[in-house]
């Protein structure tokens, strides 16, 4: 069961269940999950942490061979899709503050300065509660994975004050604009 499936089961059983659960795993050495538990949830979302563990054990990463074992809390923000708006200028203003704040962090992501001189937008989903998961990022090629994992972290790690529109939203941000012509 994938980690969608695992909050759209959730969501037959409660249509606005929505919030952060963080699982906490253990990736060994061959790139196998070896451990995982669930670390934290919001109220309402308790009952989708053991399908994120039973979904996470079954992952296979990638082999890392002399690092030994990786330990990794992520946090999985999840908000219903279907009653999200598009956000008012408020909530554009709110979304770029917060950006901005995170300025320093995101470019701690690019081992080269001069690879933040393009336009990079990520298309955010903010709960009500200042949740924040990225549905799409444009401007990062397939190949630069890890900077895109990067953002991602950067971005969902920290809330965003809750929203004046008072609903969950989606705003597409400008993370960094495109070079001047």
């Amino acid at each position: 069961m994938a980690v969608r499936a695992c909050y759209n089961e959730q969501l037959r059983a409660d249509p606005d269940v929505q919030g952060r659960v963080t699982i906490k795993f253990t990736i060994g050495p061959q790139g196998s999950v070896i451990a995982a538990s669930v670390a934290n949830a919001d109220p309402g979302t308790e009952a989708i942490g053991p399908c994120l563990v039973e979904t996470l054990r079954k992952l296979q990463f990638p082999p890392t061979p002399g690092a030994g074992k990786v330990v990794v809390t992520y946090p999985f923000v999840f908000a219903p899709g279907g009653n999200l708006n598009l956000g008012n200028a408020d909530d554009r203003r709110h979304a770029e503050e917060h950006v901005r704040r995170l300025r320093p962090h995101l470019d701690a992501c690019f081992e080269d300065p001069s690879q933040r001189s393009r336009r990079i937008e990520a298309l955010l989903h903010v709960s009500s509660s200042g949740f924040i998961t990225v549905a799409e990022m444009a401007g990062i090629d397939a190949s630069e994975r890890e900077l895109q994992q990067c953002l991602l972290g950067v971005l969902q790690s920290a809330e965003m004050p809750p929203n004046h529109s008072g609903g969950a939203f989606r705003i597409l941000v400008e993370l960094y604009p495109a070079p001047p012509r």
